[in-house]
């Protein structure tokens, strides 16, 4: 008798096709949302510029740009100083912070950009009221 062990060449083939076609399929979705949930640095460090300026907005009188010598805040890469590397290895994003006003009425942004490919995500408030946008990948995020 003629025993059959194992699989044909062409049974291998068709099944690596089919492996190949479904990976390429799933791993676009997959970028995706590893790119997506990188964000989610970016919103929780802005969240916490936010409360930092906020409570240093409380210690003088509702007014943030106390804080700072001069009239309009602006801080580049906070906390990101690394000089061997354009971005620090612990951070995917580039962080700026801006603020304006006076005391009881003030305007802060921070812009949280990704140097690779220039998209970024702003958390901008006031006293009053919050609102979030992003830039590229991250347009559209709430």
């Amino acid at each position: 008798m003629n025993v059959k062990n194992g699989f044909t060449l062409l049974e291998v083939l068709v099944v690596i096709i089919i492996v190949g076609v479904l990976a390429s399929l799933a791993m676009p979705m997959l970028f995706r949302n590893i790119r997506l949930a990188s964000g989610t640095e970016a919103l929780t460090t802005s969240g916490m510029i936010k409360r930092g300026i906020e409570g240093c907005a409380m210690q003088f009188a509702g007014d943030p740009v106390a804080c700072a010598p001069n009239s309009v805040v602006v801080w580049d890469n906070i906390g990101m100083a690394d000089p061997s590397r354009t971005v620090n290895p612990a951070s995917n994003f580039n962080y700026t912070v801006f603020c304006g006003g006076f005391a009881g009425s003030y305007s802060c942004s921070v812009v949280a950009v990704d140097p690779t490919d220039g998209s970024a995500i702003t958390l901008s408030f006031t006293n009053n009221t919050t609102t979030r946008s992003g830039s590229s990948v991250f347009a559209g995020i709430q």
